[in-house]
């Protein structure tokens, strides 16, 4: 895929569903493309339900290696799973007797813009003369949904002018629910592990956790993590007229490899 200053490839795995890869943007000042993501993707999904009755303690599933996320991806309904600018692109599995099954549409590529500023900034102290430059915030947006069981995700990967890459995920479906006598939440006077969602009908409740594999290459391997905290630090000793100020203190910082 190529689009303004960004150029990367998008591909496809049973299990994981969209692999993003050689994902490299377009440096106007140095004249050359430069490395950010090497490889990414979803790596799993873990989903436990917090029922420990008989019928439900077991209830805690992989969807990515249990199900497969990729496999369980389905058709985007052009002009509402993506809007009408959408490309699609079809993906391709082997079955369990080897037999390729196609997914019609199940990726789409498209250009968003909901009206955001990237960047401006207006210069006004200039003696009678005002500069103003403003950049507008228009994003490739790579989109799947996968529908594992009740419920639909929705995955976005968005490649911003900036040069980052933002990864959002939507839910959407049905919850997980139990039949129970009450009616009313006035009624229940028991832990029943979930909300009342309306009569004879509790959500479960439960949570999902997404973990993401990111080969990160910005500008080569050599690469670093750091992680800060902001501390408020009190003046004790008067030397400022403040009272307090705010530290970044550098508290973790490793090699990614």
């Amino acid at each position: 895929m190529s689009w303004t200053n960004w150029k990367f490839h998008v591909g496809y795995d049973i299990r994981a569903g969209p692999i993003i890869s050689l994902a490299s943007i377009y440096d106007l000042q140095q004249q050359r493309y430069r490395r950010v993501l090497y490889r990414g993707y979803i790596s799993e999904f873990f989903v436990p339900y917090m029922d420990p009755t008989a019928n439900w303690y077991f209830k805690t599933f992989l969807d990515s290696g249990e199900f497969g996320f990729g496999q369980s991806m389905v058709s985007l309904e052009p002009s509402a799973d993506c809007p009408p600018n959408a490309a699609f692109l079809d993906a391709y599995f082997a079955d369990e007797d080897g037999v390729p099954v196609k997914i019609a549409n199940a990726i789409c590529i498209f250009e968003k813009y909901a009206g955001d500023i990237m960047w401006r900034h207006t210069e006004s102290e200039l003696h009678d003369e005002e500069i103003r430059e403003v950049r507008l915030d228009v994003s490739l947006m790579v989109r799947i949904v996968s529908t594992v069981g009740n419920y639909d995700y929705i995955i976005d990967w968005e490649f911003k002018p900036s040069g980052s890459i933002k990864m959002g995920v939507g839910l959407t479906g049905i919850l997980g629910i139990k039949g129970t006598s009450y009616t009313h939440v006035d009624q229940i006077k028991e832990d029943v592990f979930g909300t009342l969602l309306s009569e004879n009908t509790i959500g479960v409740h439960h949570d999902h956790y997404l973990t993401y594999h990111l080969d990160l290459d910005i500008d080569g391997q050599a690469n670093s993590f750091m992680k800060t905290n902001l501390e408020t630090v009190t003046v004790r000793n008067h030397s400022s007229p403040r009272k307090s100020s705010i530290r970044v203190d550098f508290i973790n910082k490793r090699l990614l490899r």
